[in-house]
């Protein structure tokens, strides 16, 4: 009788261990959810600034010693 009662005992902490763990991992995975996209969406924003300096330094050529550290070839004009 002992052994079952410190087993249902034990059972239940394990069982409030495991379900609070799990609401703090679910709080923690929408955090960094978050935080990723706010950096995907940041980065799409700065792909698209480069290409638009990229067409803008076909007609404005002294653009080109501007972008040529991030192009590591000459800008074709």
């Amino acid at each position: 009788m002992k052994c079952e009662t410190t087993n249902l005992v034990l059972t239940l902490v394990l069982s409030v261990v495991f379900a609070v763990q799990s609401v703090l991992r679910t709080r923690e995975f929408g955090s960094i959810n978050a935080q990723f996209s706010f950096a995907r969406n940041s980065l799409i924003q700065e792909q698209a600034l480069f290409q638009d300096c990229l067409e803008y330094s076909k007609t404005h050529p002294d653009m080109t010693h501007v972008l040529q550290p991030f192009l590591g070839k000459p800008v074709a004009h």
